[in-house]
């Protein structure tokens, strides 16, 4: 039903895009100056839908992640931004779950994820330090899931 990711929670994501709900906790600190609990997200920063190679809609997608606890959600469909200002006003809940747009941007020479809240610009990059440098101007947090074994690989 759902395309799983592989790798583990990257917990500064989370921060970043719940970054202005921190920010107003930090705004209303204590006489003593302390700082409010950190918390832990659960959520995956990499899940295709059938906006490329997925076997599921956006909205279904999005409801599985926030009907199994997930506090965030990327959509990184290949070479393609989902908008996600509808899915976040239908399924979203204030700091409780939220919907991150992605792309897996594909070149023959290597793969990139990139997520960000509301960048539309999309990432024709020719070389890792172009799309790093890209990601930079667009307010995305660029990942990376490592090296793939060449497709002639009997991996």
């Amino acid at each position: 039903m759902v395309t799983r990711a592989t790798g583990a929670v990257l917990a500064i994501l989370a921060l970043a895009a719940l970054a202005p709900a921190a920010r107003t906790r930090q705004s209303t600190l204590g006489a003593q100056g302390s700082a409010p609990p950190l918390n832990w997200y659960k959520g995956n920063t990499h899940t295709h839908t059938l906006n490329s190679d997925g076997d599921s809609s956006p909205d279904d997608v999005a409801r599985w992640y926030r009907e199994h606890g997930y506090h965030f959600l990327v959509l990184s469909d290949h070479n393609f931004l989902t908008s996600t200002d509808g899915l976040n006003a239908l399924l979203g809940a204030d700091e409780r779950f939220l919907i991150i747009p992605g792309e897996e941007a594909t070149c023959s020479t290597w793969c990139a994820r990139r997520a960000g809240r509301r960048s539309s610009r999309r990432c024709n990059a020719t070389s890792t330090p172009f799309a790093r440098q890209a990601a930079s101007r667009t307010s995305t947090i660029p990942t990376s899931g490592g090296p793939s074994p060449p497709p002639t690989s009997p991996v």
